[in-house]
């Protein structure tokens, strides 16, 4: 579903003709196994973006705390 949303005003920007819109939504209607597997890949992104933000914000903290920590040894 939210594949087909993007791809749908992914073809809005372009500004294809209408029968181009309306093949790519009725493609979008018939795979609706899509959706469950694409709703499960979101959940995991979702996922998967927690952590990613929970590593960069660590990575950002140790960056921090090297920077300042050479910066006071430098100025000893």
């Amino acid at each position: 579903l939210f594949t087909c949303v993007c791809v749908v005003l992914i073809i809005k920007q372009l500004k294809l003709t209408t029968d181009s819109k309306t093949y790519i939504i009725y493609i979008c209607k018939v795979h609706t196994s899509i959706y469950s597997t694409t709703e499960t890949i979101l959940i995991f992104l979702r996922r998967s973006l927690v952590l990613y933000f929970f590593v960069q914000l660590f990575h950002s903290l140790s960056t921090l705390y090297t920077t300042v920590h050479s910066s006071v040894c430098i100025s000893d």
